[in-house]
């Protein structure tokens, strides 16, 4: 069993089409199922660009469920298919419903939903998970899906600024680096012509 966790970093779209192309690539191994779960605190972004997977059933009828205690029976009958073949579990499209299905504790001292799912969905020996966990913050309730992952990808930009400042993506190489392009018109510019056999 595998459990993997896809978050975003501020600012990073694409957490989400990394997820569904993980399903979609993902290869079947006999006696395996496969199961997505968007558990975006954000709000739903798979039904609101897929209309198969809008419907009564998402993570907070999972929620709900958890009361009984995890079963992967459960989970899988609060999914919708997608492409005939994949369950999905769809954040509700509101970002407070789908904060509040994840937040949800059972009791005066139990643990949130996404805790109790994690937990569950990690201790299932025949099901791959995929999860899409949105941006991530400290303050995420989706938090517990990282916590309980074999694998937990980060997706993103190429170009962070912090304090202001680039803080890498559009640096120059350090001199001497074999992929330092030359300025034109510079002496790299110079010495590559000469190399070439031009004046």
């Amino acid at each position: 069993m595998a459990l993997i966790t896809v978050a975003g970093s501020k600012h990073s779209p694409g957490a989400t089409t990394l997820m569904m192309g993980l399903a979609a690539t993902w290869p079947a191994t006999a006696g395996r199922r496969l199961l997505v779960v968007e558990a975006d605190p954000g709000g739903g972004v798979l039904a609101a660009r897929y209309e198969a997977l809008r419907g009564e059933r998402t993570l907070a009828d999972t929620a709900l469920m958890l009361r009984r205690g995890f079963r992967i029976e459960d989970v899988l009958a609060s999914s919708r298919r997608m492409w005939g073949w994949l369950p999905v579990v769809v954040t509700p499209l509101p970002p407070r419903q789908a904060y509040e299905a994840l937040a949800k504790r059972e009791g005066a001292g139990g643990a949130p939903a996404a805790e109790r799912l994690a937990v569950g969905l990690a201790g299932c020996p025949d099901v791959d998970v995929v999860v899409d966990i949105g941006r991530l913050t400290p303050q995420s309730p989706a938090l517990p899906f990282i916590e309980q992952a074999d694998v937990t990808l980060l997706v993103t930009r190429l170009g962070v600024r912090i304090g202001g400042r680039d803080a890498g993506a559009h640096r120059r190489p350090p001199r001497g680096c074999p992929h330092r392009r030359p300025r034109a018109g510079g002496s790299g510019g110079r010495a590559l012509r000469r190399r070439d056999g031009g004046q």
